[in-house]
C-alpha cells in the first residue's frame, strides 16, 4: 500500500505533466542543472494531525517549487509557471478528491506563494514555492490513509 504521502505527490506529478517542457521532479533532495530548467519540485515536507470528535483531521502541507533561469525575464517565466500550475492544480481539484485520494482528502488551498531570484553571471535563476494545504481524514495507525 503507498502512503497518503507519496499518493498525493504521484497525482500532483501527473497533472503538472500537462505542462510542456518543464522537468518535474518529486523529492527532498533536488539539485538542479541549468540544462534541466525549468523545473518543478513536489515535496510534502510537514504533517499533523488533530483529533476531533468526529475522528482525526490530518493537516499536510505540499509545496510545489517553480525553478526557472533566463538570461531576462526570469521573474515572468515564474509567474507564468506558477499560472499554469495553479491553474492545472485547481481544475484537477475534483479528480483529485475523486477515487481512492478522495475518500479521504476533503479540503485543499493554496496558502501562499514565496519567490526568490538570484543572478549568476548573466543568468538569473528563481524560485517560487507555491505552498498547499490538504485536509483529510486520518486514521490512527495507517499511514497510507
Amino acid at each position: 500500500m503507498t502512503h497518503l504521502r507519496m499518493a498525493i505527490r504521484q497525482r500532483i506529478e501527473t497533472v503538472l505533466g500537462a505542462i510542456s517542457g518543464v522537468t518535474i521532479e518529486s523529492g527532498r533532495v533536488q539539485a538542479w542543472v541549468l540544462g534541466e530548467l525549468p523545473g518543478i519540485n513536489i515535496l510534502t515536507p510537514t504533517e499533523a494531525v488533530v483529533p476531533d470528535d468526529k475522528g482525526s483531521v490530518g493537516l499536510r502541507t505540499l509545496t510545489v517549487s517553480v525553478v526557472a533561469a533566463e538570461a531576462a525575464g526570469a521573474d515572468d517565466a515564474l509567474d507564468g509557471l506558477c499560472l499554469d500550475v495553479e491553474s492545472l492544480l485547481e481544475s484537477d481539484w475534483q479528480s483529485l478528491t475523486a477515487g481512492a485520494l478522495g475518500t479521504m482528502l476533503f479540503d485543499w488551498q493554496l496558502a501562499k506563494t514565496d519567490v526568490d531570484l538570484s543572478t549568476e553571471a548573466d543568468t538569473t535563476i528563481g524560485t517560487a514555492t507555491l505552498t498547499f494545504n490538504a485536509k483529510y481524514l486520518a486514521t490512527a495507525g495507517s499511514p497510507s490513509s
